[in-house]
């Protein structure tokens, strides 16, 4: 398997707006998009997001990547971001 964690922080007072659009785009990819194991959004204490997905393999990882639903969902994340993503990836041993 093959999986990815992303770390970051949403400017203030764009929270709702992000976890609405977000919400539609996790079900979305878990519905279309074959490969996906694992695949949810997590707030912690400090109010950080944590964006957790385990896939089949790297090949479906790579492909939910090129996914136009992926890419626009990316284009309409970036301004809402604080600071940059800590985008981290891992394969099961």
């Amino acid at each position: 398997m093959w999986g990815a964690t992303i770390k970051f922080t949403i400017k203030e007072g764009l929270e709702t707006e992000f976890e609405s659009k977000a919400k539609i785009f996790l079900e979305q990819a878990k519905v279309n998009e074959k490969g996906i194991v694992f695949y949810d959004l997590f707030m912690d204490e400090e109010k950080t997001y944590h964006w957790i997905e385990i896939f089949e393999n790297k090949k479906s990882h790579e492909t939910h990547f090129k996914q136009e639903a992926t890419q626009d969902f990316f284009e309409f994340m970036g301004p809402l971001f604080e600071g940059k993503p800590a985008f981290k990836s891992f394969e099961s041993v």
